[in-house]
Order: structure tokens, then C-alpha cells, then sequence
């Protein structure tokens, strides 16, 4: 008898998970609607979010759901007047004139808009962009210099910027997009040097310039040099062979800024 029941409670167990599962498993792709009012509440605990402001057709979300498919990226929709919607946006300097759009939120704040009518390619590099970091390469502005051309650029008479990365580091990967908006719209040229870009050989003759790395660009605020190691990402600024600035880590656009007017690498913003 007590097998019996046993037997029935694992039955019933075994259900009523099978039933759960199911009924999560059915739901978990539904486009959850959000109010106007609190979408900054909803989103501030989900990290990549994707709200579409209109009607959202069967299209339109099957459209979508292609590009976030196997990504973090979770789908709302919601109703907003544009004056509603440009409220929303205002935090962060954007406006629309259309509420057939997509916004995406990291966080809860607004980062990012795409038309409602774009192609899975806008979508998709768009979204890349604003989440990843990742520059679509209509967009990349930055060199990746030959080895032998960058160290004569660095013995030359003129400044050189360059920006030092390697794999597996997420400052550099937040960095790249910064450097690259700087190069794009303010005529500097900036050589990006990846450690992974080169070749033993070639990546070993631009440490081979060994340049004088100072205290305020090393981990533990003393001199270097490159050959014995250097953080990344680091950005410096040469002439004549020799090191005359360096930039540290992961910084603001504007302290970049900052830095290269100093030696008049800033050209007008066009």
C-alpha cells in the first residue's frame, strides 16, 4: 500500500513538473506589453531589452526575433504617444517623430533607436552596436596600420596615436567604439594595434620600439617599458621615436578629447 502511494506522489510530481514546464515553455517567447508610465521600472533589472513603440506585426516581431535569436536580448512592445516617447528618450538627448520604432534599453535606459521599417541588417548591426560594442565595418575609422609602415610613422617628426589591445579584455572591447567615434568625427588618425591582428614576428618588432611608458599609465605608478608589459587598452601619443602621453584604461570620449587637443590633434567636428 505505502509503494502504492509512493508511486502516486512521483506520478503526480512528475506531472504537475511536466505541466509547469510546458506552460513556461509556451509563454516564454509571448512579447510582453509595458506601460508608458513605468518602463523604466520594468526594464531597470533586464539588461539588454528591445521595445517596440507602435503595432507590432507578425512580421515585424518574426523579423526581430531572427536578430536577438540566440542573444540575451528580451522583446517588449508598448503604446506611446511620440510626445510620450520623446520624454522618455530626452534623458539621453534623442528625439523621434515616429512612433514606429524600436528603442533599446540597457538597464532600463534608452541607448539606442532603430526605424520600425529597418532590415534585419540595420537591425542586427544596430543591435550589435548599442549592446556589444561591435563597429559595423561601414563605420570603422580607425587604421590597422602595416607593421613596418606604423613604425615609421612613429619615428617620424609628426604625432602618432595609437591604441593598444589584447583578446579577452572588455575595457578594450568598451573602448574601441570611444576611439573610433573620435577618429570618425574629429580627423584624428588613430592606428589600433590587436595583439591578436599580427603575427608573432610582426607584433614583436612594434614591442621591439620599447618606448618609456610613465608611472601615471602603469598598475603599480612606476616606469616601464613595452617589452616589460604595459596595461590595456592604453593609448598613446609618439613623435620622434618617443612616448610624450598616454591614456590609461577604458576612458570618456572626453578625457580623449582633452588629451589630444594638448597637441592640437583635434580637428573641428564636422
Amino acid at each position: 500500500m505505502r509503494d502504492n502511494i509512493g508511486l502516486i506522489v512521483i506520478i503526480i510530481i512528475a506531472v504537475v513538473g511536466i505541466s509547469l514546464f510546458a506552460f513556461f515553455n509556451s509563454h516564454k517567447d509571448e512579447v510582453k506589453n509595458i506601460s508608458v508610465d513605468n518602463i523604466e521600472e520594468t526594464l531597470k533589472d533586464v539588461d539588454l531589452a528591445v521595445v517596440y513603440f507602435g503595432d507590432l506585426t507578425s512580421e515585424k516581431e518574426e523579423l526581430v526575433r531572427e536578430v536577438i535569436k540566440d542573444t540575451s536580448i528580451q522583446l517588449f512592445t508598448s503604446k506611446a504617444t511620440v510626445d510620450e516617447l520623446n520624454s522618455i528618450l530626452i534623458v539621453n538627448t534623442i528625439t523621434v517623430e515616429d512612433n514606429d520604432i524600436y528603442v533599446l534599453f540597457i538597464n532600463g535606459d534608452p541607448l539606442g533607436i532603430v526605424n520600425g521599417n529597418a532590415s534585419a541588417k540595420i537591425l542586427r548591426d544596430t543591435f550589435n552596436e548599442v549592446f556589444f560594442d561591435e563597429i559595423p565595418q561601414d563605420k570603422i575609422a580607425y587604421v590597422v596600420p602595416d607593421v613596418d609602415e606604423y613604425i615609421k610613422k612613429v619615428k617620424s617628426k609628426k604625432y602618432t596615436v595609437t591604441v593598444f589591445a589584447i583578446d579577452d579584455c572588455i575595457y578594450c572591447t568598451k573602448y574601441l567604439p570611444v576611439i573610433n567615434n573620435i577618429a570618425r568625427n574629429y580627423g584624428v588618425e588613430v592606428n589600433y594595434i590587436h595583439r591578436s591582428t599580427y603575427d608573432e614576428e610582426g607584433y614583436k618588432k612594434i614591442m621591439a620600439l620599447d618606448l618609456k611608458i610613465p608611472a601615471k599609465c602603469t598598475m603599480n605608478n612606476e616606469d616601464t617599458t613595452m617589452l616589460a608589459g604595459f596595461p590595456k587598452p592604453m593609448t598613446i601619443i609618439t613623435k620622434d621615436g618617443k612616448l610624450v602621453d598616454c591614456i590609461k584604461g577604458n576612458v570618456s570620449e572626453q578625457t580623449v578629447l582633452d588629451t589630444f587637443a594638448k597637441y592640437g590633434l583635434v580637428k573641428e567636428n564636422e
